[in-house]
């Protein structure tokens, strides 16, 4: 299930049985007090074009904010109270973007990610999608043409879990081994990686993933087991500040993340999410 969003510098043009809609808290096009008001059912999503503003999600465009200002405006947003702050950019800047967030300790199940990709084709971006070269991850909703209906009208293809969950009731869980350091020598296990039912979620988180954060020339191993079996394992070398996504393979049960290289001086962060 899925969900179609409208926005546009002309409101008039928006389609007034929208499901969803998203408008401008500043800028030369100030259209969020209106969009309040036009769509008082719908889902609503306000959009700050620099980072001094504070909205639900940041523009990072040419002339709006800058891949560099999302972590601070990330930061202050959640500071707020806002439910996983949205960074709307292109198809081509979003892994730029993803890397500066990672850098400031802000990972993926942190943001919505929204992006730009017209190809006329209704998608939301990832991998197995739109297949956009050098992107590594699935987008929660995509911005797919700029002429919906043949007018001067923006329309997006999100997530159905877009808008949701509301906060407190948890968009992902962390393993209890979040932030564990992973040293030469010293295997990190991650245990009770089980479906979103033995972990008391709600049942639409079922993808799992983790992320390692490392410095220049880590080398690390990583390997899911079920059953004492080893179902399939995957090497990274790790670059500065790097962020990596990774998702298990089925039926995985445990994690055994450990160092392929032997320099003891470089640390790698191990952060485990369930989503």
């Amino acid at each position: 299930m899925t969900l179609a969003m409208f926005d546009a510098v002309n409101v008039s043009n928006l389609p007034l049985d929208a499901e969803a809609a998203a408008g401008y808290v500043n800028g030369w096009f100030r259209t969020w007090p209106l969009i309040q008001r036009m769509f008082p059912s719908a889902h609503l999503l306000s959009i700050a074009v620099t980072a001094d503003a504070d909205a639900e999600c940041l523009d990072v465009e040419k002339l709006d904010a800058t891949p560099a200002q999302a972590p601070g405006w990330v930061k202050r947003q959640q500071a707020r109270g806002i439910h996983r702050p949205v960074v709307y950019c292109s198809v081509s800047l979003a892994m730029t973007v993803l890397g500066q967030l990672g850098k400031a300790g802000i990972h993926r199940p942190h943001v919505r990610l929204w992006t730009a990709h017209y190809t006329g084709q209704p998608h939301i971006c990832g991998p197995g999608t739109c297949g956009y070269q050098g992107l590594a991850v699935d987008a929660d909703g995509t911005q797919w043409t700029d002429r919906a209906f043949g007018l001067d009208l923006d329309q997006s293809l999100l997530t159905s879990e877009f808008f949701g969950p509301p906060p407190g009731s948890g968009d992902y869980s962390e393993d209890n081994d979040m932030h564990a350091a992973i040293s030469p020598g010293v295997p990190v296990v991650v245990t009770r990686w089980a479906g979103a039912a033995q972990q008391n979620l709600p049942p639409f988180f079922t993808v799992e993933t983790f992320d390692l954060v490392g410095d220049t020339g880590a080398q690390v191993k990583v390997a899911f087991q079920a059953d004492g079996k080893t179902l399939e394992t995957q090497n990274f070398l790790l670059t500065a500040g790097e962020h990596v996504i990774v998702t298990p393979a089925a039926g995985t049960k445990t994690l055994r993340f450990s160092r392929a290289d032997s320099n003891a001086a470089l640390a790698v962060a191990l952060d485990v999410f369930r989503k």
